[in-house]
């Protein structure tokens, strides 16, 4: 029987993975990033899962935060397209940051960018359309990080892109978006060497080819931060 994405997202959801990120209307004194961490993910058409991290340094001018520009340089909706085309042909137009969902995230503010390359994957998203984003406090007996000044979350992009298989036509895309704001557990920003271990979860929802049955799957990356950040224009 298909259910409904809130009953699965509350099946899919344990009771130790809390939404810990903090909303923009609660950060009234944030900057705007310059930079973009890009995680790619995909299926590839042996079944295998692929993911590889980009970093987007910038300049001196910061990157608008509007999502639905992506013909207007300098916007977020601008760059994760671009991005995304980049990684989906593993272009040099922005240099690999890594490898896997094992993440080292730029010690800077920066937008951090999740984009799934699959048609038929979508993110679970909450009454209020934001990406759903979940921090956990355990995986495999280690120990992480859950406090709500570390990252604020932004609003879930959605884009063209050009079929992937048949490169004619454009389906639809989604990117989940999160700003790391550099800050400690007490909402001060990370000191000289103070690091800071995260795991999280994306529960998304797999369709079944042009039905509407599916099934929902986790991704559960884990990730460091490591202050300081860098000098500006990384503010």
């Amino acid at each position: 029987m298909f259910e409904t994405d809130a009953a699965v997202f509350a099946r899919a959801v344990p009771a130790d993975v809390r939404g810990n990120l903090l909303e923009a209307s609660f950060v009234p004194a944030d900057p705007t990033p310059h930079s973009i961490f890009f995680l790619y993910m995909r299926l590839n058409s042996d079944g295998t899962f692929e993911a590889r991290q980009y970093y987007h340094h910038g300049n001196d001018d910061p990157i608008d935060p509007s999502p639905d520009n992506p013909t207007n340089p300098n916007t977020l909706g601008y760059y994760v397209k671009d991005m995304a085309l980049n990684a989906r042909k593993e272009g040099s137009a922005y240099p690999v940051h890594g490898y896997g969902v094992d993440i080292n995230f730029p010690q800077r503010f920066s937008y951090c960018v999740y984009f799934m390359d699959d048609l038929h994957w979508r993110f679970l998203t909450e009454g209020n359309h934001l990406p759903v984003v979940y921090f956990k406090t355990r995986k495999n007996g280690q120990i992480y990080k859950d406090h709500p000044h570390a990252f604020r979350r932004l609003p879930l992009v959605e884009m063209e892109m050009p079929n992937r298989w048949t490169t004619v036509g454009k389906d639809i895309r989604q990117a989940a978006v999160m700003i790391n704001r550099m800050h400690d557990e007490h909402g001060v920003r990370l000191g000289d060497g103070v690091r800071e271990r995260f795991c999280f979860e994306f529960p998304m929802r797999v369709r079944y080819g042009s039905t509407t049955d599916g099934l929902t799957l986790i991704i559960d990356p884990t990730g460091t931060n490591l202050g300081p950040p860098e000098p500006p224009p990384a503010v």
